[in-house]
């Protein structure tokens, strides 16, 4: 699920697949709200657990491009957990490198259901891509 502001601030070059650095952190008992836009919007429903830490993991993303339509692949994330921890989904964002407010939100990952996780590692994985497709306008 993409939030709304991540395809105005990718046409608006406020973010670049290829430039910037990208990271998911992961949510529990988080409900997706498009109009959410930062990292503070969403990261008071982070998970606590040991090998669990504030702001997530980096991962990749790879654009992909055939014919019209893009796609971003991003990398799966991994952590080791000790202990127990239960996540409802997970938050791609680009890291600025400041404060939470600051970082924009791309796209959430539903798990579908709390998963929970006990002493082994915890696999965040998109089965798909994010999918743009350029149209363009007829002639007048």
């Amino acid at each position: 699920m993409i939030y709304d502001s991540f395809p105005s601030d990718l046409l608006g070059g406020d973010i670049s697949p290829k430039r910037d650095q990208f990271a998911m952190l992961l949510v529990n008992g988080y409900h997706f709200d498009r109009s959410h836009s930062k990292r503070s919007d969403v990261d008071s429903t982070e998970p606590t657990s040991s090998g669990y830490a504030k702001g997530g993991k980096p991962t990749t993303v790879t654009p992909t491009k055939l014919g019209a339509r893009t796609t971003l692949v991003f990398a799966d994330v991994r952590w080791d957990i000790s202990g127990q921890m239960t996540a409802t989904g997970g938050v791609v964002y680009k890291k600025t490198g400041g404060p939470a407010s600051e970082d924009p939100l791309v796209c959430y990952l539903d798990f579908g259901k709390a998963v929970t996780c006990t002493d082994s590692t915890f696999t965040a994985h998109f089965a798909k891509g994010l999918g743009f497709e350029a149209k363009q306008s007829p002639s007048t």
